[in-house]
């Protein structure tokens, strides 16, 4: 879930960025060159009326019919596995997709357009929000300025075993760049440790809660999931995923309400410009290559 500074700065109103990402979305790019990158997507909500849904119902059916016609779309694990070898030229753009924080409609509504698309999605959820902790629900609520409603645990279950990925987005939902060692270590290992008691499976991916490199995922942020034995972490930043990056800092696009067009566009990079904001202002946070704080690939 992005907060309400987003990567384009937090300066700019919410109309102002919406108009910026869409004349950035008209600027021509050849899809020819596009067919080299590697783009992870980030959903949340797949809802016909919530306010802050990624997409209706019908958007997302068409946004996964667009991508598996255009597009190699495949699970997050794979797509990393990609960015580090691979050396040809394929034929079409990667693409995977995920969702963070764990709404029922994700269930509802997006897992049988993915399951009819045979499209691999990636589920990062708030394990408190699963759990119906009252200070997360409420926090989710003011987040989202409206009642949210979360998975249970039994549709989490199902979404497991329908081969979609599941990983942590954190116990609460808040800032893991601001917290206390102790507090950043207990939200990245007991959300890992919830998640495996209840799927029975290893956990190994981790999505940072809001997820802007700087502001919400520092070296400390990404030294901590590494320690507490996450494999891969996502971010949100605007471009494709890139051989240099760290397994645990791997770049998304968020979606929000878009056309195919704008969609096409930030898979064809015209929006990249965006993720070079995003890592301007991050410097000194983290190094953005192999010499960070976590490993590389």
């Amino acid at each position: 879930m992005a907060d309400r500074t987003t990567a384009l700065g937090g300066g700019l109103s919410r109309e102002r960025r919406y108009l910026a990402k869409s004349i950035l979305g008209s600027v021509p790019r050849s899809w020819r060159r596009a067919r080299s990158r590697i783009i992870v997507l980030c959903y949340h909500s797949v809802h016909p009326t919530n306010a802050f849904a990624s997409a209706t119902p019908g958007q997302f059916e068409e946004h996964m019919r667009w991508l598996r016609e255009h597009c190699d779309v495949v699970p997050l694990r794979e797509a990393v596995e990609r960015s580090a070898g691979r050396r040809d030229t394929p034929a079409k753009p990667t693409v995977s997709v995920t969702f963070d924080d764990g709404y029922d409609d994700n269930f509802i509504h997006a897992l049988p357009v993915l399951m009819q698309y045979g499209i691999k999605a990636s589920f990062y959820v708030t394990t408190g929000f699963v759990d119906r902790d009252p200070t997360v629900v409420d926090r989710m609520r003011r987040l989202r300025e409206m009642p949210v409603s979360a998975l249970s645990w039994e549709q989490l279950g199902e979404i497991y075993q329908a081969g979609m990925e599941v990983g942590s987005h954190s116990i609460t939902h808040v800032n893991l760049a601001e917290l206390e060692p102790g507090a950043l270590r207990a939200e990245l290992r007991d959300s890992k440790r919830v998640l495996e008691d209840h799927l029975g499976e290893e956990i190994d991916s981790v999505a940072y809660p809001f997820g802007i490199p700087g502001r919400h995922v520092t070296a400390r942020t990404i030294a901590e999931a590494l320690d507490a034995g996450y494999r891969t972490g996502t971010s949100i930043l605007y471009r494709d995923v890139r051989r240099h990056d760290h397994a645990l800092n791997i770049p998304r696009i968020a979606v929000k309400n878009n056309t195919i067009q704008l969609l096409k566009a930030k898979i064809a990079g015209s929006l990249d410009v965006i993720g070079r904001w995003q890592e301007f202002r991050a410097r000194g946070t983290f190094s953005v290559g192999g010499d960070g704080a976590a490993p590389p690939r």
